[in-house]
């Protein structure tokens, strides 16, 4: 989903990262048993010029996706032009679904 808004926006899809996402997944997963929203740490991302994260939680990954592009600064990183890479932690727990997003650039 995360790609197919910035093709709209002619933007270059972004290329998943295997690092990225195992970050990803253990930041949603922490979300999900603390059942709050928090933002981690991309200090490991030290050699990238840019990088940034969102996370959400809904009932469904279209539902928090919408909702990112409703948000000015989760639509802002969606869409910035400096990130090439991302990682992607998804995980569904008691009915709620819990994302991470991280972007690199």
């Amino acid at each position: 989903m995360t790609n197919t808004a910035r093709h709209r926006h002619d933007l270059p899809r972004l290329v998943e990262r295997a690092r990225l996402s195992a970050a990803a997944e253990r930041r949603s997963l922490r979300m999900a048993k603390r059942g709050r929203l928090s933002h981690g740490s991309l200090g490991w991302t030290s050699g990238c010029h840019c990088w940034g994260q969102n996370v959400g939680k809904g009932p469904t990954v279209g539902a928090v996706q919408r909702g990112f592009m409703r948000s000015p600064e989760h639509r802002a990183n969606v869409l910035d032009a400096c990130y090439r890479r991302a990682g992607y932690g998804v995980v569904k727990m008691r009915g709620i679904v819990w994302i991470t997003v991280n972007f690199a650039g």
